[in-house]
């Protein structure tokens, strides 16, 4: 809560106000205060209102290190036609997922929401590293619209269940629901093409050590 009463204040706005803003009504923020929680969508929508980034801000009143989310397995950073690269993929049904540290860089309140992966393989290098660990929110709300993460690093799951961290770029057929997936490192080569299920925008990193 002290992150947007910070935000109220830099904006001079009240919290009934900005709530209407946000969603249509002024208890947003009052049920908030209340320990009542809302969507990850009318966060991100109150958030924007406030000018506070998701992707860094912290509740004051949770220690990062005391919060822990599911690993849920290794993400491939390989690719079609690429070097030769180890390519597991992560499970997200795991039932019994292994736990690490929450980042620092991302809405606690939303602990529920976060799950992590670690990386493996070298065709996103040097944006990502082999033992790099990437943080989403399995309910981000820009999933619903592709369109929205044109250039950015996500999580990416192909219609063969096939899944991989790439930079999302328009597809070269120019034809809806396909896209382009591209390695950061020049070895690999452009995914073109790609039938998607889902891409999820990697919200934080945490270097392996």
């Amino acid at each position: 809560m002290k992150i947007i009463e910070r935000a109220l204040k830099n904006k001079g706005i009240s919290a009934s106000k900005a709530s209407e803003k946000a969603v249509g009504h002024n208890a947003l923020i009052r049920n908030i205060k209340h320990g009542n929680m809302p969507s990850f969508d009318k966060v991100e929508r109150l958030f924007d209102v406030l000018g506070i980034n998701l992707t860094y801000a912290i509740d004051d009143d949770i220690t990062p290190s005391d919060v822990k989310v599911p690993m849920l397995g290794y993400i491939s950073a390989g690719g079609n036609g690429s070097p030769d690269d180890i390519s597991l993929t992560y499970i997200p049904e795991n039932d019994n997922p292994d736990k690490t540290d929450a980042p620092p860089g991302m809405y606690m309140q939303l602990k529920n929401a976060i799950f992590a992966v670690k990386v493996r393989g070298n065709s996103m290098h040097p944006t990502y590293n082999d033992g790099d660990t990437l943080f989403m929110y399995k309910d981000d709300p820009v999933r619903a619209n592709t369109e929205r993460m044109i250039g950015r690093d996500c999580a990416i799951t192909l219609e063969n269940g096939d899944i991989f961290v790439k930079r999302l770029r328009r597809p070269d057929s120019g034809l809806d629901g396909e896209w382009n997936l591209e390695s950061l490192n020049p070895a690999w080569p452009m995914m073109t093409d790609q039938r998607l299920t889902e891409a999820l925008p990697v919200r934080h990193v945490t270097r392996k050590v």
